[in-house]
């Protein structure tokens, strides 16, 4: 872990202490949030507590028992690995709770990482060390979470971190959240955060303004919930290569039935760079708009657990339940490639799928898909230019409108366009 980004680490962990501790409170007023701390020593933690003074209570919590504590994590958030989790043995983290409260005034906690993970600690180099010591040490990282009296709301925020360390730099300013709990589960989230970024040796590595995420519950099934993903900008660099965002919006939902689950995406981004290398190729007046139904609840679970085995298992438990995409629009308004511009495409259409029609070893037999593609003039002239794309668009009847080329696509065993057999 030589290689690790230290310091978002320790947020993460931070955070991960925060998650511990809001899933096991439970709408009984009776049960103190001091007593629900207390109560993780069965899921494998070791809880000390110190009297700090009048005001509020002192607890570290170490992470001890492994086996224990990772079904207890992945038990409300499955996508975390087992190897992920491990690698948080021995690490501690403080939670101040204030005790001294009135009866209406909020239930107030201060989390914070005093100890790195034993594999954390042992990575690092001698100045990496030093540094991270002092940073908790001087509490850099810290999370303020505040509960109401009837433990059902809850609310807080990151300090502002501004670190400039090991030619790493890390910002995160104006972090907020809140959400609302019910039978013992978080049944709706927000958070906004006003900047976040991170550099190393000098170069951005992720980089975003005026982000907003919110996640709610919909209904009484564990499956139904809905997603909101907002940001005026994003960008992410891997290696020689970069992705920039602007002005994203994302809205996903799920409505579960007894054995199936139907799905919603509607999204739109003013616009989408890629620069690999110095060629840059950029889509502007993105949309996108889909909705798919009678998604299997097994598929949906065992992603949702880390459990899907391969690809096979994938489509066979996607085509079991004869789901149907219904691909509303999807286009782009122009597109850029280095210092080209041409205007954009559009797609329209449906697959629906009978598993009746197919076997395991054949999926694509049992799809129907009716669809139109229109391409821009201009962007048909630009792909025509590439040898491989010319010679499909020979084999391909054409019907040029108005400055587009519109193909209706018809697949059910063969497969036309524009009214042509092709396969």
């Amino acid at each position: 872990m030589k290689k690790i980004i230290i310091i978002a680490s320790v947020l993460i962990l931070t955070i991960l202490g925060y998650m511990i501790l809001a899933s096991m409170i439970e709408k009984n007023v009776q049960q103190s949030v001091q007593e629900k701390i207390t109560d993780l020593t069965k899921h494998g933690f070791d809880i000390e507590k110190i009297k700090k003074d009048q005001k509020s209570d002192h607890y570290i919590l170490t992470f001890k028992d492994m086996q224990k504590i990772t079904p207890f994590i992945q038990g409300f958030n499955p996508k975390l690995s087992a190897n992920t989790i491990n690698a948080l043995q021995d690490m501690q983290i403080a939670l101040d709770v204030q005790n001294n409260h009135g009866f209406l005034d909020d239930i107030k906690i201060e989390i914070y990482p005093i100890k790195l993970p034993s594999e954390m600690q042992n990575s690092l180099k001698a100045d990496e060390r030093k540094a991270m010591e002092q940073h908790l040490k001087q509490k850099t990282i810290m999370l303020y979470l505040s509960f109401d009296k009837s433990l059902s709301d809850f609310k807080g925020y990151l300090q502002d971190i501004d670190i400039k360390e090991l030619k790493k730099e890390l910002k995160i300013q104006g972090d907020t959240f809140s959400g609302k709990i019910k039978n013992g589960k978080i049944i709706g989230y927000e958070e906004n955060v006003k900047e976040f970024s991170f550099k190393a040796d000098g170069k951005s590595i992720v980089k975003f303004s005026d982000m907003y995420t919110a996640k709610r519950t919909q209904g009484k099934d564990a499956l139904e919930k809905h997603y909101i993903l907002k940001a005026k900008t994003f960008f992410m660099a891997l290696q020689e290569s970069n992705m920039k965002i602007d002005n994203l919006n994302v809205d996903l939902s799920w409505i579960a039935h007894d054995t199936t689950v139907d799905a919603s995406a509607k999204g739109n981004l003013s616009a989408l760079a890629f620069n690999n290398k110095g060629q840059m190729r950029a889509f502007e007046g993105i949309t996108l708009d889909v909705d798919i139904k009678n998604i299997n609840q097994t598929l949906i679970s065992k992603i949702y657990r880390g459990k899907l085995k391969d690809i096979d298992e994938f489509s066979n438990l996607m085509n079991a339940k004869n789901p149907i995409i219904t691909i509303n629009t999807f286009e782009a308004k122009k597109i850029k490639q280095d210092k080209t511009n041409t205007e954009g495409f559009q797609i329209k259409g449906e697959i629906i799928s009978d598993a009746s029609k197919s076997n395991n070893q054949d999926i694509y037999k049992s799809l129907m898909i009716n669809g139109k593609l229109t391409l821009s003039k201009s962007l048909f002239d630009l792909l025509s230019q590439n040898p491989s794309m010319d010679i499909l668009f020979m084999l391909i009847p054409q019907n040029l409108k108005e400055d587009h080329y519109i193909f209706d696509i018809h697949y059910d065993d063969t497969l036309t366009v524009n009214k042509e057999r092709i396969l």
